[in-house]
C-alpha cells in the first residue's frame, strides 16, 4: 500500500525537479495544468506535490457488452468505427487513463484514486538526487473545470491557514461563497466562472498576493493568518 510508504521531506530545489519530470508524462493529456502547494510558495523542504488539472477527454468507440467503466485500461475499438447497436460513444479522461499506465509501469503508485482526487507516490529519477535522499514524493492531484480552475489554485496553494481565512472572507465581506470547490453566488445560487486566480479576486474584491508572501497576508476583515 503506498499509505505504508513514509512521508518525508525534500529540499524545494529536488521537489521541483520532481514535478518538473512528473509533469513531462501529465502536462500534455491536460489542457491546463498548475503546481500548487508549498512548491508555488517556494518553501525551502517540501513535504509532497500539490496539483490542479484540467484533464482532456477523448471520445472512444467501445463494445457495450464487454464496456466498464471502471476499467480504464480496457481495449477500444479501432478509430473511425461506427457506433451500431452492440456499440456506445464513451468520454474518456486520458489524463486519468495515463496514471494507469504509469502504476503498470511502476512509475508511480496510486493511493486515493477518486474522480476528482488522485493521490499517489511517484517514483523520480535516482540519477538526479543527492545520496542523502529519497527518490519519491507523494503527489496530491486534483481535477477540476476552466469554471473553477481559479478558486481551486488558489484554495489549494494555501498555506492552509490563507485558504480558510479566505473563504471566511467571502462568507461575511461577498456576496459569494465557496462550495464544493466552486465560487457561488449566495443571491442568485449560480455558479462563477473564474479561470484564474487574478479574475477571481477582481470579481470578489480582494488583493491577489504572489504565492510566497500569502504566509503573512492581513486580511480586511482582520485577520491574519
Amino acid at each position: 500500500m503506498v499509505s505504508e510508504v513514509a512521508h518525508h521531506k525534500i529540499t524545494y530545489e529536488l521537489a521541483l525537479f520532481a514535478a518538473k519530470s512528473l509533469l513531462a508524462h501529465i502536462g500534455p493529456l491536460a489542457y491546463k495544468i498548475e503546481l500548487v502547494g508549498s512548491v508555488r510558495r517556494k518553501e525551502p523542504f517540501v513535504h509532497d506535490l500539490d496539483i490542479v488539472a484540467i484533464p482532456k477527454k477523448e471520445k472512444r468507440v467501445v463494445q457495450s457488452s464487454t464496456f466498464k467503466p471502471a476499467n480504464l485500461l480496457h481495449k477500444y475499438l479501432p478509430p473511425g468505427q461506427a457506433v451500431l447497436p452492440d456499440r456506445e460513444e464513451v468520454w474518456v479522461n486520458i489524463l486519468e487513463e495515463r496514471l494507469y499506465q504509469l502504476q503498470l509501469k511502476k512509475i508511480l503508485k496510486l493511493d486515493k484514486n477518486g474522480p476528482k482526487q488522485k493521490d499517489f507516490i511517484y517514483f523520480f529519477d535516482k540519477a538526479h538526487q543527492r545520496t542523502s535522499q529519497l527518490n519519491y514524493v507523494h503527489v496530491n492531484l486534483w481535477f477540476c473545470e476552466w469554471i473553477n480552475f481559479g478558486l481551486v489554485s488558489l484554495l489549494r496553494t494555501g498555506p492552509a491557514d490563507y485558504s480558510k481565512r479566505f473563504v471566511t472572507y467571502l462568507k461575511y465581506k461577498t456576496k459569494y461563497r465557496s462550495e464544493k470547490g466552486f465560487l457561488i453566488n449566495s443571491e442568485t445560487q449560480e455558479r462563477i466562472p473564474v479561470r484564474s486566480e487574478k479574475e477571481l479576486a477582481e470579481k470578489v474584491s480582494f488583493l491577489w498576493t504572489p504565492p510566497e508572501e500569502r504566509k503573512n497576508f492581513i486580511f480586511p476583515y482582520g485577520g491574519k493568518n
